[in-house]
């Protein structure tokens, strides 16, 4: 089985933990590796026993050892980057929220189209088998037809000192 070459773009917490779950996959493997500051990504690439560490994400794209990019920079370079690594023939995983608005949105699909590459929010709940079984259930009509749902998202952000509440970071997850 041919394994798909990843590439990270950032190095922080969600990065790591990117980082790891490939690790630990079949068919996959960690090539590359970018961050703004060349230290860091070396820092990453050792841990993580990847080959190249990159101190741009220009230099990221054009390395051609790469299959698909984890985009893992803060919101506000999502679109930006994104489209750069699509642009250089990269399949692109772009952690939430995947742009800012619409516009950046619709720029980034356009992008994908045009270069024929796969793009993707990462999503991953929509791939949990609880989820996967409720869907089931609801298209079996089990339940009966379902009217209306609710849900709530919430956790404790006082230990975040993070670009979450920094509106000029486009703030968080839930945009």
């Amino acid at each position: 089985m041919k394994k798909v070459r990843w590439a990270i773009a950032g190095t922080g917490n969600i990065a790591n933990k990117f980082a790891q779950a490939v690790k630990n996959a079949d068919g996959a493997e960690l090539v590359a590796v970018a961050s703004r500051k060349m230290e860091t990504a070396k820092e990453f690439a050792e841990k993580y026993d990847i080959e190249k560490a990159f101190s741009s994400y220009q230099a990221l794209a054009e390395f051609d050892r790469v299959d698909a990019v984890y985009v893992a920079l803060p919101h506000k370079y999502h679109a930006e980057y994104s489209k750069l690594f699509m642009r250089s023939g990269k399949n692109v995983l772009c952690e939430k929220p995947v742009t800012v608005n619409m516009k950046e949105f619709n720029e980034v699909r356009c992008v994908a189209e045009e270069n024929n590459v796969f793009f993707m929010e990462a999503v991953w709940t929509r791939f949990l088998p609880a989820l996967l079984k409720i869907k089931e259930v609801i298209a079996n009509g089990k339940i009966g037809d379902v009217l209306e749902t609710s849900a709530d998202f919430c956790y404790n952000s006082s230990h975040f000192d993070h670009a979450i509440f920094d509106s000029v970071c486009a703030g968080g997850g839930l945009l």
